[in-house]
C-alpha cells in the first residue's frame, strides 16, 4: 500500500498497471539471490532495466511503497 503521506502526490501513477506482487518478488530475486547491489555500476536505469520496467516506474514504486530513494534502497 502507498505510504499515507505520499497517497496524494501519486494519485496520478505511472505503476498502477503493473503487477506490483511480481514487481517485489523481481527487485527481492534481484537483492537477495543475484546481490545486485554489490555491482559497482548499478545505477536506477539498469536495475529497472532488468526488471523489465522503465525507471521511472521503479523510482515511483520505492519512493510510494518503500519510502525512500533509490540510493538509500541500496
Amino acid at each position: 500500500e502507498i505510504l499515507p503521506g505520499l497517497r496524494q502526490s501519486y494519485q496520478t501513477s505511472r505503476i498502477l498497471n503493473l503487477d506490483l506482487d511480481e514487481l517485489h518478488t523481481k527487485i527481492q530475486r534481484l537483492m537477495v539471490e543475484e546481490k545486485v547491489y554489490q555491482e559497482e555500476n548499478l545505477n536506477l536505469a539498469n536495475f529497472a532495466e532488468r526488471l523489465g520496467i522503465k525507471d521511472y516506474q521503479l523510482s515511483e514504486y520505492i519512493n510510494a511503497y518503500l519510502g525512500m530513494n533509490f540510493n538509500r534502497f541500496l
